[in-house]
């Protein structure tokens, strides 16, 4: 290796701890580029159900997409650099030609401008380099030829399936969690062709739909079965139990002209239509209500002009919710529009004038799910935990192969409750 390219390396190295503690890399908006939102990865089409940290088949990675929009019309030079993760979403520390079949750092030249907005803005679209092993992935997009100078980064995963995945989500069986929490059982059998000895390399995250939080912390030994290939975790106690929450809150943006789903007022006056939530309620004290929720994705779209998402506009809404007194504690709006954002971005502040908390973002036209977060008991105060929930869990299997230097995502597994 030369003197250059060892210097890169170290430089690049440095930059990577930037993203997040211990070197994570998370997926985030940098403060030095305001003009960026709604910033997704999605396969090549108008209407998709947005969703955060998408998992990507190996055998099938064409056509998919990092969206974004800039409102600020300056033209820039972007380019596109892809890492490649461990397990926790650390830098593997591999050389780009062994994980990308393409090459790293692509300009960005293709964006087309906003249709008929009172905001406008450029769509840049850019496809993923294809990837040649399973995996974590992170998709860095900086400006000015500067890998220190970040715009944004974003996360998914290409996943090689090499097992099959055994795992159900029912009601607690515990008297005490029975009406708050669900249980999960977990197991999975995998092909001839691993070598699997036993748990030490692998890696399991079971984590809900728009989120990378692995919920169970700590998994019980597993029963290894050799002859039959297969791993079985026995679960004891409340180690397999998960706070069920709660179905998330709507809100319909899709019109700037007429009020849609849940929405209070709409003014068009100024050069950005404002739209107000109903004064929403805490319901961690009342019974579950079952609603048809999209388990926190969104998507966009204009009402008036659904064939084009270069017609959606972008709106400024006022997220309300009204309690019986000011909370001792922070409250913060959370949904997957708001995952790649600073917490702090998303406190809700008090209005002492109307005794509401409020919080004003700037989205673009679509279907929204949210809800209001904060400490463990403010949670279960504004929303709740019900065992009846509609939830939609996802299960990530991890393997480091003997001889090899990274975390193939070797079993993925979509599970919806009920």
């Amino acid at each position: 290796m030369g003197k250059t390219s060892f210097i890169k390396i170290i430089i690049f190295g440095l930059y990577l701890l930037s993203f997040g503690s211990f070197g994570q890399i998370q997926s985030k908006y940098f403060e030095k580029y305001p003009g960026i939102h709604t910033v997704y990865l999605a396969p090549n089409t108008e209407r998709y159900l947005i969703k955060q940290n998408p998992v990507i088949p190996l055998e099938n990675q064409s056509e998919w997409f990092i969206n974004f929009d800039d409102l600020d019309l300056k033209y820039k030079n972007y380019f596109l650099r892809i890492v490649h993760c461990d397990a926790n979403w650390k830098d593997s520390n591999l050389n780009e030609i062994e994980y990308l079949q393409d090459f790293n750092d692509q300009p960005i030249r293709d964006f087309r401008t906003s249709l008929g907005t009172k905001v406008p803005y450029n769509h840049y679209t850019v496809e993923i380099p294809k990837g040649k092993i399973s995996g974590n992935y992170v998709a860095i997009l900086y400006a000015n030829r500067n890998t220190r100078d970040t715009v944004f980064s974003i996360r998914y995963s290409i996943v090689d399936r090499k097992t099959s995945i055994f795992s159900k989500v029912n009601f607690a069986n515990q008297n005490e969690y029975r009406k708050t929490h669900q249980s999960v059982s977990l197991g999975f059998k995998y092909q001839d062709q691993l070598i699997i000895n036993d748990e030490s390399n692998l890696h399991l995250t079971y984590r809900r739909v728009n989120s990378s939080e692995n919920l169970i912390k700590k998994l019980p030994t597993p029963i290894h079965n050799a002859s039959d290939k297969t791993f079985y975790y026995p679960f004891f106690g409340t180690e397999g139990l998960i706070p069920g929450t709660n179905e998330y809150r709507i809100i319909d943006l899709r019109s700037a002209q007429q009020r849609l789903s849940f929405v209070f007022s709409l003014n068009q006056e100024g050069s950005i239509t404002s739209i107000s939530t109903f004064p929403e309620s805490p319901q961690g004290n009342y019974s579950y209500t079952q609603k048809n929720d999209m388990n926190g994705n969104y998507f966009i779209e204009n009402y008036e002009n659904q064939s084009n998402n270069l017609y959606a506009d972008y709106v400024y809404c006022d997220f309300q919710l009204k309690t019986k007194e000011i909370l001792d504690n922070k409250i913060y709006l959370s949904g997957g529009f708001t995952q790649m954002e600073d917490k702090n971005k998303n406190e809700l502040v008090f209005d002492e004038s109307t005794s509401i908390y409020r919080i004003q973002k700037l989205v673009k036209q679509g279907i929204y799910n949210y809800q209001f977060t904060g400490t463990k008991d403010v949670f279960n105060y504004l929303e709740g935990n019900f065992s009846q929930t509609e939830n939609e869990y996802e299960v990530l299997i991890y393997f480091k192969q003997p001889g090899t230097r990274y975390d193939a995502l070797i079993g993925f597994q979509e599970i919806k409750f009920p």
